[in-house]
């Protein structure tokens, strides 16, 4: 809406009807200490200055681009189409807020409720939502959901999640009152291990919270243990990636009752780390537990297909302190690119992307276990994986940066302790990558751990 600015009169009326002669009054309450202090700032600068000051400090960034990008652990290197970037400039996507008054949001309302039903079809299961901040906040809502459906208070989260998410989780449990309970679901030199996972869900769990892939790019079939947990009374929560639903078994189809996780891969690129897109779908059960917004179909007085929100269970409306979650807001725009991504590339365009993910991370992986020194690790791997050298992981990043490479995540750098070593490094290969580029990578390696030797 036009912004109308405040003219003299209508402030002196404002303070007339607080009783307050001036401004200052107004701020009487806080305490003279805190109030007037002089700031030791510099002059003003002029536009020109202020943008050429920021475009120095911009050239000393390394633009993921300028390079070949391994780069993963939770923020993927995917192709954005064309097409996609073009019809997200419009103008009508770029201002459209939240669809409180439907006759006026019927576009923004349609893309919303399509987002949902090719995620719910993604995911295997009943319903999605209209997106969550990101995929750590998806996770915790997804908990949230399973304490209120049981009525129960503790839940068990897989230790290979994302280290991250798993910082978020502990952060907003610790508020809610949810007991977070962190099991280790098999390690690097053995692999995948669900037995740990089943045995720490006991007769007082909500949830269990499992990665699939897990943070290091390892691929599980959980439908033995989607029976253990359920055995307990309690619900499985699969944290997928999108595209890797296209060639592996969905949540769904596995006995997952809730799916979540970060939609980054769908459309979205980079972003220099933001904003992104947390899915969240469930079994029709549960549609009722869910959080943030829902949009749904249905006809006017006059027959004609329509669309509103529904099922409004959040704290703006009508529930406020029986709300679900306190979630604000959805990410519409960024909803809107991972559907309008899914839609551009249609079923067989997301199975040959995360067939060549499948592919790519299999080809280096091949490569480098032929290298003396380089260690790899067991298991089923989807676009990630983690690679040992001897060399400690920061160093070895900077050797292949001189290169033109990013050639991955220094985990212990970036994470501190964990179930890696100094030299691991964790390594991602999506469909963008070419077989040079791969032999590049290998080739680089190579070199650095024999001049290490």
């Amino acid at each position: 809406m036009p912004f109308i600015s405040l003219t003299e009169a209508d402030a002196a009326a404002m303070l007339g009807e607080l009783g307050l002669k001036d401004l200052d009054a107004l701020f009487a309450h806080i305490p003279a200490d805190l109030r007037g202090h002089a700031f030791a700032l510099p002059p003003g600068r002029t536009q020109l200055e202020v943008e050429r000051e920021l475009e120095d400090l911009a050239a000393r960034n390394q633009r993921a681009a300028e390079g070949v990008c391994f780069l993963g652990a939770g923020a993927y290197d995917h192709h954005v189409p064309a097409a996609l970037r073009e019809i997200l400039r419009r103008g009508e996507l770029y201002t459209a807020y939240t669809p409180y008054q439907p006759e006026i949001a019927q576009g923004m309302l349609q893309a919303l409720f399509e987002y949902q039903t090719m995620v719910a079809r993604l995911t295997g299961l009943d319903v999605a939502n209209a997106s969550l901040y990101d995929g750590a906040t998806a996770c915790l809502e997804a908990l949230g959901l399973a304490v209120r459906h049981t009525n129960r208070t503790r839940v068990v989260v897989d230790a290979n999640l994302n280290p991250r998410w798993r910082e978020v989780i502990r952060t907003g449990a610790a508020g809610m009152g949810i007991a977070v309970v962190e099991v280790s679901g098999g390690d690097l030199e053995r692999g995948r291990d669900g037995a740990a996972l089943a045995a720490a869900v006991d007769a007082s769990t909500a949830a269990l919270l499992v990665p699939n892939p897990d943070f290091f790019g390892r691929y599980a079939d959980c439908k033995a243990l989607a029976e253990a947990v359920h055995a307990r009374g309690a619900l499985l929560i699969g944290a997928a990636a999108p595209l890797s639903m296209a060639i592996f078994e969905p949540p769904g189809a596995m006995g997952c009752d809730v799916a979540c996780g970060e939609g980054q891969e769908l459309g979205l690129g980079l972003n220099f780390g933001g904003p992104y897109l947390g899915f969240l779908a469930a079994r029709k059960e549960l549609v009722r537990r869910m959080p943030g917004r829902l949009v749904g179909m249905t006809v006017d007085s006059r027959g004609r297909r329509v669309f509103t929100l529904t099922l409004q269970t959040r704290e703006q409306h009508i529930r406020r302190e029986k709300a679900t979650s306190n979630i604000c807001s959805n990410q519409s725009l960024c909803a809107f690119a991972a559907g309008l991504y899914l839609a551009l590339m249609g079923r067989e365009g997301i199975r040959r992307c995360a067939l060549a993910c499948l592919g790519g991370i299999a080809a280096l992986r091949a490569k480098l276990a032929a290298i003396p020194g380089v260690a790899l690790f067991p298991g089923v791997h989807w676009r990630e994986c983690v690679v040992r050298t001897p060399l400690p992981a920061e160093r070895l990043c900077e050797l292949l940066a001189a290169k033109g490479i990013l050639a991955g995540v220094p985990l212990a750098a970036r994470f501190g302790t964990g179930p890696w070593q100094a030299g691991d490094v964790l390594v991602a290969v999506t469909e963008k990558r070419t077989a040079a580029e791969l032999e590049s990578y290998a080739a680089a390696l190579r070199e650095a751990v024999s001049a290490a030797r």
